[in-house]
């Protein structure tokens, strides 16, 4: 999941990855907007955007539905508002993405689904989170190595809050990935559960080259 791609860095996106990834960019007039890469051997079926009916930046929902191995997979990703000044906007829209996560899995409880993005989220603006809706980095196994996405030594944005949720098919059907290929997510403070392997069907290489191009 990306968020603020622009078309310049979508084309590399498209070129250097385009063989073995779908790389699909919300269908917005933004000037910038979220995009989601995901392996070939996934099948895309559809993929909508949602514009938040608050929102003053464009932000939305960005929502693609997949399968793979005939497991249904549903990935919602999101930049909701920045600024302190728009913390109203943005408690709305963390409870708007976190009932999408549910409703996608209430509407086929087989299916794998996972929410996240670039949240830009205090700790005291997150509501409750509904029933099932897991934090990745606990379920898989809450290694403290793989706890942050974003090495705020390397990286000068030191303000980047981002978080990962998913409500699963089971764990029969699908089990976390390998620690290699987990994805680490920074939130501010007092962490509230940074991770998730966005790839976990897919081998640990693959997941690692796109963790490597987030980061």
């Amino acid at each position: 999941m990306l968020q603020e791609v622009v078309p310049s860095t979508l084309a590399l996106l498209q070129e250097a990855l385009g063989e073995t990834y779908h790389v699909i960019a919300e269908n917005s007039n933004f000037s910038y907007f979220t995009a989601v890469l995901i392996n070939k051997n996934i099948v895309v079926e559809s993929q909508s955007f949602r514009c938040f009916d608050n929102s003053k930046q464009g932000r939305g929902l960005q929502i693609v539905e997949c399968s793979y191995n005939g497991i249904p997979l549903k990935i919602v990703n999101c930049h909701l508002e920045s600024l302190g000044d728009n913390s109203a906007q943005r408690k709305a829209q963390f409870k708007e993405l976190m009932e999408t996560v549910k409703t996608l899995k209430d509407k086929n409880p087989e299916s794998v689904v996972i929410g996240g993005g670039d949240l830009n989220i205090r700790e005291k603006e997150v509501s409750r989170i509904p029933n099932g809706i897991k934090d990745a980095w606990i379920a898989a196994g809450s290694d403290a190595e793989k706890r942050w996405t974003w090495d705020t030594q390397k990286n000068d944005n030191k303000s980047l809050r981002s978080r990962l949720f998913r409500r699963s098919a089971g764990p029969s059907r699908v089990q976390p990935s390998r620690p290699g290929a987990t994805f680490r997510w920074y939130v501010p403070q007092r962490p509230l559960g940074p991770a998730l392997s966005l790839l976990s069907p897919l081998e640990t290489k693959r997941a690692k080259a796109v963790s490597q191009l987030i980061h």
